[in-house]
């Protein structure tokens, strides 16, 4: 366990929440870590309390994970796992995109601009966090859009397994930057009432993301081959839809 300093009264949950988040992000709190609050709250001069909601927090945009009877965990991911979840959200949100050009919406179109130039800036000051959580951002809007309640459900349940922060600090800043473009590239599609190039923009961007999580969260693994030939076959078989 990471140690921390003790921290002031005002905001303890925020304080806490981007203490942990940085921790993780700078692999400090490893991927499987146990975070347990007692000891947290004890190095941070805090009660539980805070520690509880900030970790409530975290598990929401997908850096920990809750096991029942275990404890709270540092998000950890297989490859079978990765190639699972961008699988599925080429399918899920690939449909979000076509729904959200059928009738683009100003109000949402300018949400999601506001949003990559929020990861714009974040990549070119390299602050990792914020370009994660300005993306995770930008795709719940997307699928939060559709108003499509099934979609949406089952695309928060992938987002929080997914761990995307967990990754995106190992990102060089020309990756980031791909990144970026892909989703001015979405807008353009969504504003203009282009369904297919909204949907295959999406797919191909999140084809693109999987590759790169694969080969940068697993970069020691024997496995890295095999998932990055799975999820190569994967995302054929998903671009027929």
């Amino acid at each position: 366990m990471s140690s921390f300093e003790r921290l002031e009264s005002v905001g303890l949950k925020q304080q806490i929440e981007d203490r942990l988040k940085q921790a993780i992000l700078d692999g400090l709190l490893a991927p499987g870590e146990q975070l347990v609050e007692g000891e947290i709250a004890g190095q941070f001069g805090v009660s539980r309390s805070p520690v509880r909601e900030a970790i409530q927090d975290l598990e929401r945009q997908g850096y920990v994970v809750k096991r029942p009877r275990r404890g709270t965990f540092v998000t950890e991911l297989t490859p079978h796992a990765v190639v699972e979840i961008f699988s599925l959200r080429a399918l899920l949100e690939g449909y979000a995109a076509s729904i959200a050009a059928s009738v683009p919406q100003p109000e949402t179109v300018e949400r999601l601009r506001a949003l990559v130039r929020q990861m714009e800036q974040s990549a070119d000051e390299s602050d990792f966090a914020g370009f994660s959580n300005a993306d995770l951002e930008f795709h719940n809007l997307l699928c939060a859009s559709t108003e499509h309640s099934r979609l949406i459900y089952l695309s928060q349940c992938l987002r929080t397994e997914m761990g995307f922060h967990v990754v995106v600090s190992r990102y060089s800043l020309p990756e980031l930057r791909e990144l970026v473009r892909d989703h001015w590239m979405l807008l353009d599609a969504i504003e203009a009432g282009d369904v297919t190039r909204a949907r295959e923009t999406v797919k191909r961007h999140i084809h693109i993301a999987g590759d790169h999580f694969v080969r940068k969260y697993f970069a020691a693994s024997e496995q890295v081959d095999l998932a990055e030939e799975t999820l190569t076959k994967v995302f054929w078989t998903v671009a027929e839809y």
